[in-house]
């Protein structure tokens, strides 16, 4: 949940039915700084993404749909990372939720979909240590 340093989806460029990801390393907070990326050295040159194309803020078709109770929807997945503990992961999830929920529109509503049983794994944590 930190914001800095990450690597996050940056767009796609898309030619013909080819579609390509774009990462951006955390890097670009806006379009401007998109379009001076640099994409390739040639020479000493740095070929930018503006060289070639450009970026805008803008409008994108949906690609993915979310229903829920047949309402528009949005979905968020949270996965643990080998190694690291369900039950923290859950606990974190659920108290940063409660935490931002004060900001969010009265009409929003948070369900969970879809949980491994947090009683289940306390008592497999717990069964382990004694």
């Amino acid at each position: 949940m930190v914001a800095e340093n990450i690597e996050a989806p940056g767009g796609r460029i898309v030619r013909g039915a080819t579609e390509t990801g774009v990462r951006t390393m955390g890097r670009v907070e806006n379009i401007k700084q998109f379009n001076d990326i640099i994409i390739k050295n040639v020479g000493g040159a740095p070929i930018r993404f503006r060289d070639i194309g450009y970026a805008e803020d803008n409008v994108a078709e949906r690609r993915t749909f979310a229903y829920y109770q047949d309402k528009a929807a949005v979905t968020l997945d949270v996965r643990r990372q080998v190694g690291v503990n369900t039950v923290k992961v859950v606990e974190a999830a659920q108290k940063k939720l409660a935490a931002i929920k004060p900001a969010l529109p009265p009409a929003f509503k948070s369900t969970c979909l879809r949980s491994r049983p947090p009683t289940f794994e306390t008592r497999s944590v717990r069964s382990k240590s004694t």
